[in-house]
């Protein structure tokens, strides 16, 4: 892919890394155009070095040179304010040490290419190059993950990775706690306090022999200061992360739960309305107590007639807006919603099938819905995407469209991920968009004229307009 992306450049921190920050810097310059080095208040020969780094004629090689040294946390901050000045949206970190691949660069902005505005950290492995760091870094880092998710309730495999991409505007003007190396896990806290996406990608990493390797780790006096950092945080957690994370989310489950309510009421009369009324109702909680801005685009597309609905799942605010714009909607239930202690029996009433029933069972379940004027609603990718991208399409809404001559309606989601994700409990604040895509009615070939090939065709199709507006 493009690394050349405009809007991003790369930051290295370094302090005394003489022997490696040549080879680090010429090694980024061949993926990215813009590289800032922040030269910490070097005492060896890192300034003279970097001087004599031959640049391509476009390419940027930016030393910023602070008189003494700061700590990591200081050196970051001078570097973003540096980005931020000269216009850059993003910046991307890497280690001076060597320890950091940047021919890894490119996986690090298909990340950011899913995710656009959130913190891509690279996560190290064991296979990667992970078992070789020493023991007493492998415990700080189990501890300092230990501790993110006391505090952020996100659960993150690597929290002290130095490989990471930062959305420049989201952090605001940075003021650190701390000014060390424990600056970066301070960061990523804060962030997920603001709510700022946090992902991860798979890097490798590179430890020298101990021989060769340069430290500035000092375990007893940086494990008090991450000691006291992480209480700091958790108490902060209590006063002000928590409440600052989730409080969307309180006011949303107690309405929430007031809707279920009134509509169990009136699921005494009607219970096969209920999802559709708790749908509208729901859908209303959420763009208006979480400043949810909800568009539905090409909704003439959508017949007055039944229609087999399928559609990129990766929120349950998906099945709201189905439910929300044709009540009369029969879902193919997963199990799970059969065992929900709350949705289990409302589900049972209201005649949805269950997906464990076997591909016949369903099939003479839907014909007689059909037959009263109900439409299909299944999700082809069979549960909600984790990671907000397109994923395998099954056969079975292309059987079902087949065999009872329904027409197919494509829906697409856009930015639902970022609203209400599987991974999260949290509400967040997205602009979301349901676009009915153009009808397939039966015996059109345009996705195959085989089953297998219109689900896999179908998939390919969600995947390239999800990317191709994620681009744009």
């Amino acid at each position: 892919m493009d690394t050349h992306r405009p809007d991003i450049c790369a930051l290295i921190p370094t302090y005394n890394n003489g022997k490696t920050i040549t080879d680090v810097v010429l090694r980024t310059l061949q993926v990215m155009h813009y590289v800032i080095v922040v030269v910490d208040g070097s005492t060896d020969d890192t300034l003279s070095r970097l001087q004599a780094v031959p640049i391509p004629d476009t390419h940027t090689l930016d030393l910023v040179v602070l008189p003494r040294n700061t700590g990591k946390g200081g050196a970051l901050k001078a570097g973003f304010d540096r980005a931020r000045a000269l216009g850059f949206t993003y910046a991307l970190t890497l280690d001076g040490d060597g320890q950091h691949y940047p021919e890894d660069i490119p996986a690090m902005l298909e990340g950011l290419r899913l995710w656009p505005g959130s913190i891509i950290v690279g996560a190290r492995s064991r296979g990667n190059g992970l078992e070789g760091q020493a023991p007493r870094s492998s415990f700080a880092n189990k501890f300092s993950n230990f501790w993110f998710t006391v505090q952020t309730a996100i659960h993150m495999q690597d929290t002290q990775s130095g490989m990471r991409i930062y959305p420049l505007d989201k952090l605001g003007h940075y003021h650190c706690l701390t000014s060390r190396y424990e600056a970066e896990l301070e960061l990523l806290v804060f962030a997920a306090w603001r709510n700022v996406p946090i992902h991860s990608v798979p890097i490798r990493v590179f430890y020298p022999s101990e021989q060769e390797r340069v430290s500035h780790f000092r375990p007893f006096m940086d494990f008090t200061r991450i000691s006291i950092l992480n209480t700091v945080l958790c108490l902060l957690a209590l006063v002000y992360g928590y409440p600052a994370r989730y409080w969307r989310s309180a006011y949303c489950a107690l309405a929430f739960v007031g809707a279920v309510i009134v509509n169990s009421i009136g699921n005494l009369f009607d219970p096969r309305n209920f999802f559709p009324r708790l749908g509208r109702t729901t859908r209303w909680i959420m763009r208006h107590l979480a400043d949810n801005r909800f568009t539905i685009t090409n909704p003439e597309a959508l017949p007055d007639r039944p229609v087999m609905f399928i559609a990129n799942h990766c929120s349950m605010y998906d099945v709201v807006s189905i439910l929300s714009c044709r009540p009369k909607t029969v879902i193919v239930a997963a199990p799970w919603v059969y065992k929900n202690v709350l949705f289990g029996r409302l589900a049972q009433k209201a005649g949805y099938p269950k997906a464990a029933e076997g591909v016949e069972a369903i099939l003479e379940n839907l014909r007689t819905k059909v037959k009263e004027g109900y439409s299909v609603l299944v999700f082809p990718e069979g549960t909600r995407s984790m990671d907000g991208d397109v994923h395998t399409f099954h056969q079975g809404a292309f059987y079902f469209a087949e065999q009872l001559q329904l027409p197919i309606q494509p829906v697409l989601f856009r930015d639902m991920y970022n609203l209400l994700s599987k991974a999260d409990f949290r509400i967040g604040k997205a602009d979301t968009t349901m676009t009915y895509l153009p009808l397939l009615e039966p015996g059109d070939t345009r996705f195959g004229d085989a089953i297998r090939l219109q689900a896999k065709a179908m998939k390919h199709h969600y995947q390239q307009l999800i990317r191709t507006d994620i681009q744009a």
